[in-house]
């Protein structure tokens, strides 16, 4: 997504017992309802025969970043480096038509719809792979939706601009505990080491944080590590009287391709993530109905851990920058 946003995170702030006390009515009240679609997306036949195992408790493993600021890693597959994109916001894990002729794969009868930042939406078709290792998790059996390439370059001149080989999404990290290390390049699977004050992550079919803003209200908003960018939805910039200054057409780039986009243009926003105050200066509209009846006040992107690490513990319901 391109749009000139700034972001930038400050350590100067922690929560009081009434604001702790709001986000645990904020997590109670959501936590039923996006652990059930969770329950429900896990439970497709897609994922039937999907075992993982975890050889070790933890691991650490070096990550770049592509072109266009997005973080990858290398993933064994079937025996092969594969570079794969690190992104939450996948609901499936992604191979591409050209990686096919490195790995070994099997088709399979499962379509997979696939949705974009503009709204396109189209199935795509699926393939199982017997092994997969990410660091020292095992994926056995595991499904890969298949992309066309061609979504990724520029048309005449034929430039790709994704330097990786697939997507390894959330319907794997939402398994496991981890930390993505934008100062050392690293992804790590971790191990809690401490007790946590409050819950303000809920591991739903899309990574869902509970965070404060300047009115002292909680709301739930997903987590993108796949885009740079973060946005709100509409219905939140009209309730939080948030100024927009202007309507934009950014460039947007996903599944199906490249795409203008018609989206809203605010000023400025505060936002309170456990003990770290995020600023953003212009921030943009986007869509924000990605789990069947549950409306996210917005999703954060990638930069909000610019220069930082960011942990999200599944197990323990709890997302931190550091």
């Amino acid at each position: 997504m391109i749009v000139n946003a700034k972001t930038r995170v400050e350590k100067t702030f922690s929560y009081s017992d009434k604001e702790k006390e709001t986000i645990k009515k904020c997590f109670e009240m959501y936590e039923p309802q996006l652990m059930e679609s969770k329950k429900t997306y896990d439970g497709r036949a897609f994922f039937k025969d999907r075992k993982i195992i975890k050889h070790t408790p933890t691991f650490t493993m070096k990550m770049k970043q592509d072109k266009v600021g997005l973080y990858v890693c290398d993933v064994l597959i079937q025996g092969k480096a594969v570079s794969m994109l690190i992104d939450t916001g996948a609901q499936c894990s992604v191979l591409f038509e050209s990686s096919l002729a490195l790995v070994k794969s099997t088709p399979t009868n499962h379509d997979m719809e696939m949705g974009s930042f503009g709204g396109k939406r189209a199935k795509a078709k699926t393939v199982s792979v017997e092994r997969v290792y990410f660091g020292s998790v095992e994926l056995q059996n595991q499904p890969f939706v298949v992309i066309d390439n061609k979504h990724f370059t520029i048309p005449l001149v034929k430039i790709n601009l994704m330097d990786f080989d697939g997507i390894l999404g959330w319907d794997v990290l939402s398994h496991l505990d981890f930390e993505l290390d934008d100062v050392h390049k690293t992804f790590s699977m971790i191990e809690p080491q401490e007790e946590f004050p409050i819950q303000n992550f809920i591991p739903s079919a899309f990574p869902t944080c509970i965070v404060i803003d300047s009115n002292k209200q909680a709301s739930i908003f997903g987590f993108d590590s796949g885009a740079r960018e973060s946005w709100l939805g509409e219905n939140y910039m009209k309730q939080t009287n948030i100024d927009v200054i202007s309507s934009v057409r950014p460039l947007s780039m996903g599944v199906h391709g490249m795409e203008r986009v018609e989206t809203m243009l605010a000023d400025y926003l505060q936002l309170y993530l456990y003990d770290t105050r995020m600023v953003f200066d212009k921030i943009m509209s986007g869509p924000v109905n990605i789990i069947e009846h549950v409306e996210f006040a917005g999703v954060l992107g990638n930069k909000i851990f610019k220069g930082r690490k960011l942990q999200i513990y599944s197990s323990k319901r709890f997302m931190r920058i550091l």
